[in-house]
């Protein structure tokens, strides 16, 4: 995966969204994406610490905020778990596995809008 990540092409993208906790250095979350065009499509998500922090709600939320100023359209999250429920306030929607397909291969090809990595380079912070 790494590999993929330092070859990227415009045809498909690969990401790893990481939440690191200062003081201890830990990975406390992340989340695996791919993306083509402007649709981004996480395919694993992971919290390794879970405290009154909730990093991987937060994580989601800061991922979000990026793609959101980067330009990306659909963020698809593919099969919704309950713990999803409280996104639904941002517009969330269920849409066909198929369809999402069907979108996903119109954007093969087509440029990213924006580099999440002008947002936040890596090993850089976020000031929201």
């Amino acid at each position: 995966m790494d590999r993929c990540r330092k070859e990227q092409t415009d045809e498909v993208r690969v990401w790893s969204i990481e939440l690191w906790e200062k003081t201890s250095g830990r990975l406390v979350a992340c989340i695996m994406s791919l993306s083509v065009g402007c649709i981004f499509h996480d395919y694993t998500t992971a919290t390794f610490v879970r405290d009154e922090r909730s990093a991987g709600s937060l994580l989601s939320r800061v991922l979000g905020l990026l793609l959101e100023r980067s330009g990306y359209k659909l963020w698809y999250w593919g099969f919704k778990n309950s713990y999803m429920n409280e996104f639904d306030a941002y517009g969330g929607e269920m849409i066909p596995n198929r369809e999402f397909w069907n979108l996903w291969e119109d954007q093969l090809g087509k440029a990213s809008p924006a580099d999440l990595y002008c947002a936040v380079a890596p090993g850089q912070t976020l000031d929201l």
